[in-house]
């Protein structure tokens, strides 16, 4: 019988959609205060579906309206990472993110609770203003892309400098 039957105690991952939104040669980037640049997304509310919750958190965060085209990659990160903000003193549960490329339909970019900044940019600046490891695995996997969906998983930020080579 499996553990969590026994225990009755349901194994949890929260579930995020990020998306990359383009505009004519631009991507979408917005800044926070926790990861600096990287791209609009988050967790889905409860009973959200996936798509659903990646357009209600890019408009969110960025005031943006997109169309989800194609997936590019699914990210598991394994182990649970401390939280932060609000969150602080909790530890939040593993996460898996599902990543998008989306076409921009409306708005004009803007600034939110969520953000601090939110610009349009080429590849090579998006590549020039990411540090996080984990954004820029992402990045990478969105220059690299060729209709095939990457899977990755890791344990922390250490480990995707380790396993994907990212610096």
């Amino acid at each position: 019988m499996d553990s969590w039957l026994e225990t009755k105690s349901f194994p949890l991952s929260l579930v995020s959609a990020s998306g990359f939104v383009f505009k004519e040669d631009k991507i979408l980037l917005i800044k926070d205060k926790k990861r600096g640049w990287s791209f609009p997304g988050g967790v889905s509310d409860k009973g959200e579906a996936i798509l659903d919750c990646l357009k209600r958190e890019i408009y969110e965060e960025s005031s943006i309206v997109i169309e989800p085209r194609k997936l590019v990659g699914v990210y598991q990160r394994l182990k649970g990472k401390p939280g932060y903000g609000p969150l602080e003193g909790v530890e939040l549960p593993p996460v898996i993110v599902l990543t998008f490329i989306c076409d921009y339909l409306d708005g004009k970019e803007s600034i939110s609770e969520e953000s601090e900044d939110a610009c349009w940019v080429t590849i090579d600046k998006a590549k020039e203003l990411i540090d996080e490891p984990y954004v820029r695995l992402t990045l990478n996997d969105l220059i690299d892309f060729d209709g095939d969906v990457y899977f990755r998983s890791f344990d922390s930020m250490d480990d995707i400098k380790d396993k994907y080579g990212i610096k």
